[in-house]
């Protein structure tokens, strides 16, 4: 029987496999359809997308995550939770379609009304897809959602590409995202054969609700956190700025959205099995931070420091506005992104009632200051109204942690300094590389070439001078999930 260090390795391997491909097409299909498509077009997708994530998650149940985080066996509970998620479906993509003009009048965007209508086939494709794809990651078992989600953005990617390059028009995106989320639904059911059967348990969906209810409440905060800007920007700033925006957040947090979605994955299902052991706990939770900052604070320095030029160079001279928006948001994606990742060892030791606290909490933040920032300083003060409040949500976290897994500052320093500091004598020389060199698609690569290598040399100099940076990885024991995962991120990009 696989151990579980293999299960986690394995789901490692799938997780990280669907994430960069996934990465891959997204950005191929948004440099391609940023030349094609123009800031206002971006928009009103934007506002039908935000109108689905609403409603979907003003409705959601928490249902998936208690099935996973659920000790014992939970394939009896199935039925009833595929029963409530297929009702939850239609209601939403009849209510969708029924509010869309409201909706469209809501952002001030009449012509976003059919896009939102078309889009609310989605949500019904979702709600009767099959319940077992979550059974999977219980069981760190990811081969099989490798194939499930890939088939459908493969399908999206080259769906909306066609259309985009026939119509010009943002109904593209709406169709695209229409055929792969049916895409999925119909191959959730091909890798898994499973007859769904009606199940209304009481005693089934009340389990389940218990522990989901907290995961509701956390959607609910975590959507306003995530997508309330972009609501506000909608709102007030009309499609174009909200365009601009969103086109930002999506580049700025690329990386970090990557990492938060494995991390969530792989790590959610791992600390749940060990949740009574806090020695194993608190290693697996630093071998996690230590590897995602590795990986997303150079990129956030990199993206900071050549948004204009990767701006000018892959999208195109009209989307030069949303610079200073971007180099923002890649600085507020580590903050986030760190916050995610304490986020996730909450739930997984089954105490999402903290995480929904301190969510509260960062939206009360942002609440206080969007308003008076977006109006002095546009879209580039709604993303840092977004980002700095998380400044102090990682200093709250940070006490937590030390309670919980007897944690102290000098095990957080010796994590995040070897990145912080080699990402700084990075910075230095692109700074010195971009005042020498003249800025094209080829030179842009090239430079990001050196200064990875640059970046890699400073660790290893530093894991020369701190010898049990590294040596704590070098055995083979349970926590070693980030450190597998930066293994097959490696092997994959290489």
């Amino acid at each position: 029987m696989a151990t579980l260090t293999n299960k986690v390795m394995s789901g490692g391997f799938w997780i990280t496999g669907i994430k960069v491909t996934e990465k891959i097409l997204n950005w191929v299909r948004l440099i391609i359809l940023a030349r094609i498509l123009a800031p206002d077009d971006f928009g009103k997708m934007g506002i039908a997308l935000l109108a689905m994530g609403l409603l979907e998650t003003f409705s959601q149940t928490g249902f998936n995550a208690a099935l996973i985080q659920k000790k014992g066996k939970t394939k009896g509970f199935l039925a009833a939770a595929w029963t409530v998620s297929a009702i939850r479906g239609g209601l939403l993509a009849g209510g969708l379609f029924s509010l869309a003009p409201v909706c469209a009048n809501f952002f001030g965007a009449g012509d976003a009304k059919f896009l939102i209508q078309i889009i609310a086939l989605s949500m019904l494709t979702r709600g009767l897809t099959n319940i077992k794809v979550i059974y999977y990651a219980r069981n760190l078992r990811f081969k099989k959602q490798f194939f499930y989600i890939l088939s459908g953005s493969i399908v999206d990617f080259i769906v909306t590409i066609v259309l985009a390059i026939i119509l010009v028009n943002p109904i593209a995106l709406v169709i695209g995202l229409v055929a792969g989320s049916f895409t999925r639904m119909v191959m959730s059911y091909i890798i898994d054969p499973w007859m769904p059967r009606i199940e209304f348990d009481r005693k089934k969906i009340g389990v389940l609700f218990k522990f989901g209810k907290w995961i509701l409440i956390t959607n609910l905060i975590t959507y306003l956190l995530v997508q309330g800007d972009a609501i506000f920007v909608g709102r007030f700033m009309g499609s174009e700025n909200l365009g601009f925006y969103q086109m930002a957040f999506r580049f700025a947090s690329l990386l970090s959205i990557q990492f938060a979605y494995v991390i969530s994955e792989v790590t959610f299902p791992a600390y749940s099995k060990m949740q009574e052991n806090i020695p194993r706990l608190k290693n697996a939770y630093f071998r996690v931070l230590k590897f995602t900052t590795l990986f997303s604070v150079p990129f956030a320095a990199l993206m900071f420091l050549f948004a204009k030029d990767f701006t000018r160079i892959m999208l195109g001279e009209k989307w030069l506005i949303m610079v200073p928006v971007l180099q923002v948001l890649s600085l507020g994606a580590v903050l986030r992104l760190n916050s995610e990742i304490t986020g996730v060892l909450f739930r997984g030791i089954g105490k999402p009632k903290i995480q929904t606290i301190i969510s509260i909490i960062a939206l009360l933040l942002i609440a206080i200051i969007i308003y008076p920032m977006a109006y002095y300083f546009g879209i580039f003060g709604t993303a840092l109204a977004v980002s700095c409040p998380f400044i102090i949500i990682s200093i709250i976290e940070f006490i937590i942690i030390r309670k919980i897994l007897g944690a102290r500052f000098k095990d957080f320093l010796r994590r995040l300094s070897p990145p912080v500091i080699a990402t700084c004598c990075m910075s230095l020389i692109a700074l010195l590389l971009k005042i020498q060199i003249p800025m094209n698609l080829f030179t842009l690569i090239l430079i990001g070439c050196v200064l990875i290598f640059s970046y890699c040399v400073f660790i290893l100099i530093y894991t020369k001078l701190d010898k049990t940076y590294l040596s704590e990885i070098s055995k083979i024991d349970l926590e070693k999930i980030s450190f597998k995962m930066l293994q097959w991120r490696k092997k994959i990009w290489t």
